[in-house]
Order: C-alpha cells, then sequence, then structure tokens
C-alpha cells in the first residue's frame, strides 16, 4: 500500500495520460470559443 497515497492514488503521475486529457480540454475549449464567436 505503500505506492499509493491516502486516498488510493498512485504516487507517481502518469504523464502520457495527463498530456493527453490537456490537449483534449485544450481543443474541446478552443472549439467551444469559437463556437461562441461564430454565434455571436
Amino acid at each position: 500500500m505503500s505506492d499509493f497515497n491516502d486516498i488510493g492514488i498512485s504516487r507517481e503521475l502518469d504523464w502520457p495520460r495527463i498530456k493527453k486529457l490537456l490537449t483534449i480540454g485544450l481543443f474541446a475549449s478552443v472549439l467551444h470559443l469559437a463556437g461562441d464567436l461564430i454565434l455571436g
């Protein structure tokens, strides 16, 4: 159990997964901004 912190999350960060999720989030926010600008 030493590999996990108090709430059961691994102590090592999963950087490839974090990068992928941040990329998806940034793409979604740009898409949302474009939709807002188109609608006025």
